[in-house]
């Protein structure tokens, strides 16, 4: 048996927090790395010791297996776990530790090896007598049947993953996939396999000692995915056969004693309409996803991890592994699901939930906490678990509901969303599910009456905040005026509208309100019949405040970047710019004119100047959380000017490119 006294955690955000807390359950000081943008982060603050690696490049920071063994080595510590992602499966980067002489938290360098590369996996379990998918050689690309799916070799997490339809779209497809694949896992080797349309997508978890004890852990259900990326996640999977559980956990099995294979593992398949089921691969790794298994089976993976790295005997035996209750898992990312789901990053002005009994939240920020572009949006993962799969979604629902997340975009209201739906409810969802309803869950606007609230919630906070500011006398109350009141207007804009709202203040510091007024100007003394509402304040705290508006009583988080205002109320939020109440200069505004969505970094440029282009065609590539995001052409015409260039970091409204309209 080896002791453990320190262990370095080559990774970040969530997953660094867990495997710290696992650390300190049993008595181990953890040891954090970081990238520049990740000084403040909440795994370099709570680590016992917190290291910089360098720059916030992949292969400078997280991807530097040279500077990690280095870090670890000076540190003085006796292991490495690598979490999930970045080097997690990376067989050089098991080996280098190895060779210093420090232990790997994992498989051994010989299993990784043998199952990182996807399409060399998918020959030894085929010889197993596994079921697996078809594959292409892309050096023969006439024997290649559409539509395929492309995906990284060395990696998972849905990173670089597209379906091809066409042999036309290959190329661009193929190359994408590559970029994305040697930026987060260093390797772009590119696997080309058969695309199966609407299945599910079953996994076993697998845990193994170095003593040849090898069990499972039961199957989780991962169908709900965007991207190719999984969001919401359950165990055990719904409506699953007593047969087909014993056939996939059998298979998993069977893989892993071929390879003797140690600590944690998961093998992944996808299971036909028909019931058939096909091996997909192995992630020689903790998933993100182990919390639901460790929730239905009272097994702390992590834990078990570190034990099987020091040498050590699970402690139970396959019969004795036993399913209790249904747990599920939703993974909150900044993110915008009206945009294709495209990442976000910012500023987290408040994060904050109503901790509640069967409900665990793993999550890598707090309120303050920058979101990088730099990395994998992911925020949080909600984690419920409850007697039945109905309940546990209830709580799960009464979860993300008491999420207050101001300030980034998220896909909070979208997972609501997914739990509320009646194929999901019904235990049926297939990999299409996102595809299918995902723009019928976004479409599904917020009721009026909590759109109007939340104006009347920020137009009352906005009023108060001034009063309380600093005044030459004090002594007068805020409402005082010597003059008869006029009605007050101020007007917001968000991406949907735009709105203007009238106030009049009471002497007793509530006001009249009302919402839809016409604009301030010459406008601001018209008439209208809308009715005021009075709004008073209830109660109020540092980070919520409750109102009466009328007859009602609302709760609200209200916070503010100085650009944007964010109102949260009933689980919606809701973002707004205030319309200044002066004319300001416009920024340039060119026809044609491409600008970045976000902050990111241009991995490509497709176009030059004076060519000619087509609307819908791409004119440069950005790259942002690991994902790439093409900007292409509004309509016909000639490129004008290119405003940036190749490995250029950007931000978000910069201009791009100029297309002049044919």
């Amino acid at each position: 048996m080896k002791v453990f006294k320190k262990i370095l955690i080559a990774n970040r955000g969530e997953i660094a927090i867990r495997i710290m807390d696992a650390c300190r359950s049993l008595g181990i000081a953890s040891v954090a790395i970081y990238s520049l943008s990740d000084k403040d982060a909440r795994h370099a603050i709570e680590a016992d010791e917190a290291i910089l690696l360098g720059s916030d490049e992949g292969e400078l920071s997280y991807l530097s297996i040279d500077r990690i063994v280095e870090i670890a080595r000076d540190s003085g510590v006796d292991a490495i776990h690598p979490g999930y992602g970045f080097l997690s499966e990376n067989p050089a980067f098991a080996q280098a530790c190895t060779d210093a002489g420090i232990a790997f938290i994992g498989p051994t360098p010989e299993a990784i090896s043998a199952l990182a590369d996807k399409s060399v996996a998918k020959v030894m379990v085929g010889k197993l007598g596994i079921p697996t998918i078809p594959s292409f050689d892309i050096d023969k690309p006439d024997t290649i049947q559409y539509p395929v799916l492309l995906k990284a070799s060395a990696g998972g997490g849905g990173k670089g993953m597209q379906v091809v339809h066409a042999a036309s779209e290959l190329e661009e497809a193929l190359a994408s996939t590559k970029r994305i694949a040697a930026n987060a896992f260093g390797d772009d080797g590119v696997l080309i396999e058969q695309y199966i349309d609407s299945p599910r997508h079953i996994e076993v978890q697998i845990l193994g000692d170095q003593h040849g004890t090898l069990i499972h852990l039961f199957e989780r259900e991962c169908s709900i995915q965007r991207r190719h990326q999984k969001i919401v996640e359950e165990s055990p999977a719904p409506g699953i056969s007593t047969d087909l559980r014993k056939a996939l956990t059998g298979a998993a099995l069977t893989i892993g004693k071929s390879l003797g294979y140690q600590s944690a593992g998961t093998v992944e398949f996808i299971v036909a309409p028909n019931g058939d089921f096909f091996f997909l691969e192995v992630n020689t790794r903790l998933q993100v996803e182990h919390t639901v298994t460790e929730y239905v089976t009272g097994i702390d993976i992590v834990r078990e991890q570190i034990r099987i790295a020091q040498g050590l005997k699970l402690g139970f035996c396959q019969s004795e592994v036993l399913l209790s209750g249904s747990s599920l898992q939703c993974r909150v990312y900044a993110e915008d699901c009206s945009d294709d789901f495209m990442p976000r990053s910012g500023r987290l002005l408040q994060w904050d939930y109503q901790a509640q009994d069967g409900l665990r939240v793993d999550s890598g920020v707090e309120s303050g906490s920058e979101v990088s572009m730099h990395y994998d949006p992911l925020l949080a993962k909600f984690v419920s678990h409850a007697p039945t799969r109905d309940e546990a979604i209830a709580k799960m629902s009464a979860g993300l509901r008491s999420l207050k997340a101001l300030g980034v975009t998220t896909n909070r209201r979208f997972l609501l969303g997914i739990l509320e739906h009646p194929i999901f409810l019904s235990g049926k969802a297939s990999t299409s599910f996102v595809s299918s309803y995902g723009d019928s869950i976004v479409a599904e606007g917020c009721p009026a009456p909590l759109h109007d609230a939340a104006l009347i919630a920020l137009t009352y906070w906005q009023f108060r905040n001034r009063g309380q500011a600093s005044s030459p006398l004090p002594s007068l109350v805020r409402s005082f005026r010597n003059s008869r009141w006029r009605e007050e207007r101020v007007g917001f804009v968000s991406e949907e509208s735009e709105t203007w709202v009238g106030y009049l203040p009471n002497h007793d510091g509530s006001l009249q309100i009302r919402v839809g007024v016409p604009a301030a100007g010459l406008q601001a003394t018209q008439e209208c019949d809308i009715p005021y509402l009075r709004v008073e304040l209830a109660r109020d705290s540092s980070d919520s405040i409750c109102l009466r508006i009328g007859d009602n009583l609302r709760h609200f988080a209200i916070a503010t970047d100085n650009t944007k205002f964010f109102v949260q109320v009933n689980g919606y939020l809701f973002e707004w710019q205030q319309i200044p109440r002066l004319p300001v200069a416009q920024k340039e505004q060119a026809l044609g004119a491409a600008r970045s969505p976000m902050p990111a970094k241009v991995v490509r440029i497709v176009v030059e100047k004076g060519q000619e282009v087509k609307a819908g065609e791409v004119l440069l590539v950005l790259e942002a959380m690991k994902m790439e995001h093409r900007i292409v052409a509004q309509e016909d015409g000639v490129v004008e000017s290119l405003r940036c260039q190749l490995g250029d970091q950007v931000a978000s409204g910069d201009l791009l490119v100029v297309v002049s309209p044919s």
